[in-house]
C-alpha cells in the first residue's frame, strides 16, 4: 500500500498498542534505501519548540558536512505558530535533497494540542512534490483531514490493514521456523488475531 501511494502527501497509520505501525513504517523505510527524518512526539510542556528543534538536529544529522541555519523557535513565535511555521518548513524542505519522507511517531501523545495540526496543515502546504508526511498513531486520523481523503492526498492505514492475512501469517511463521506445522500456524493466526 505505501509504494502504490508514493503520491499520497500524506499517510496516516493508526492502529492498536503492538500492532506493527512503527515496524512497518522503519522495514519500508529500509527497503526504500532513501533518507528520512524521523521525530518521536511526546507531550512535553514545549511541543511546538521541541518539535522544531528535533527536526533541525535529525535534517543536520542527515548533511553534517552542510552547514546551514534552520529558524529558531522562540516564546514570540507562539503568537504566530502558522507563519513560523510556514517558513520553517520551506527553509527545511529547501535543504533536503534525498529525504523521501518526514514521519511522526507516537502522534497520540499530542493530537488534543491544537498546534500540532496547525503545524501539519502548514508542513502539508509547503510540502514538496516526491516527499511525504507518515503520522503513526493509536488513533484515527482527526476529522480536520477528511477533506484529504475525498481528495485522495490522505492514504490511512487502519487496523484491518495492519493484520496478516492466513495466508501472509502462514508464510511468516514458515519464515520464522519452517518445522511448524499447519495446524499449529493456524492456531497461532487465530489468537494473534492477524
Amino acid at each position: 500500500m505505501l509504494t502504490e501511494n508514493l503520491h499520497r502527501p500524506l499517510v496516516w497509520i493508526n492502529g492498536s498498542p503492538g500492532a506493527g505501525k512503527t515496524l512497518l513504517v522503519c522495514s519500508w523505510l529500509e527497503k526504500q534505501q532513501t533518507r528520512f527524518l524521523w521525530y518521536r512526539m511526546d507531550s512535553g510542556n514545549n511541543i511546538s519548540a521541541d518539535l522544531f528543534y528535533f527536526l533541525s538536529l535529525s535534517a543536520q544529522r542527515n548533511y553534517p558536512r552542510k552547514r546551514f541555519k534552520l529558524p529558531v523557535f522562540t516564546a514570540e513565535c507562539a503568537n504566530d505558530i502558522k507563519a513560523f511555521a510556514s517558513v520553517f518548513f520551506r527553509q527545511l524542505f529547501a535543504l533536503l535533497e534525498k529525504e523521501s519522507a518526514l514521519v511522526f511517531d507516537d502522534c497520540q501523545e499530542i493530537e488534543n494540542d491544537p498546534d500540532f495540526f496547525q503545524v501539519l496543515q502548514v508542513a502539508l502546504h509547503e510540502l514538496p512534490e516526491g516527499l511525504q508526511i507518515i503520522c503513526v498513531s493509536r488513533n484515527k486520523p482527526a476529522a480536520l483531514f477528511k477533506r484529504l481523503s475525498l481528495t485522495e492526498d490522505l492514504l490511512d492505514i487502519n487496523n484491518k490493514s495492519l493484520r496478516f492475512t492466513e495466508m501472509e501469517s502462514a508464510a511468516f511463521i514458515n519464515w520464522l521456523n519452517p518445522d511448524i506445522d499447519a495446524q499449529v500456524s493456524t492456531a497461532l493466526y487465530l489468537k494473534a488475531e492477524g
